[in-house]
């Protein structure tokens, strides 16, 4: 489901709103008639988002929000680039699961790929 559009000067004010409060994070959102089938954003008593709950997932309560989530964010850079260095970090070393392999049998970690997913499909039907 594709949220209504946000103008130019929308996006102009909502990414100098961004800088000028130095946020690590901001979320664009608005206000709807009918916010069916959009995540609706979540706040706290100070006003401050919680979390975005989407519309398969969020309670009855949670329905009559009207605010939904417009799908655009904007990071500050440095905030985005150390969260992704970190979520690499996190990753290396990571052994995938196989499908055809017994839960708690041993294999050396692989990359994700067609061919390694190619190769793996057909060690399962050996």
């Amino acid at each position: 489901m594709t949220p209504p559009a946000a103008g130019g000067e929308s996006l102009r004010e909502f990414a100098a709103e961004h800088e000028a409060a130095q946020r690590a994070v901001s979320i664009l959102s608005g206000i709807v008639a009918n916010p069916f089938g959009y995540g609706r954003i979540i706040r706290n008593a100070e006003g401050d988002v919680e979390a975005i709950v989407e519309e398969k997932d969020a309670t009855d309560e949670q329905r009559l929000i009207a605010e939904i989530n417009s799908g655009i964010p904007a990071f500050d850079a440095e905030f985005l680039l150390d969260a992704a260095a970190d979520h690499q970090r996190q990753q290396q070393g990571r052994v995938l699961p196989h499908r055809h392999r017994p839960a708690g049998s041993r294999c050396r970690p692989h990359r994700r790929g067609a061919r390694d997913r190619r190769r793996h499909a057909d060690r399962g039907r050996q």
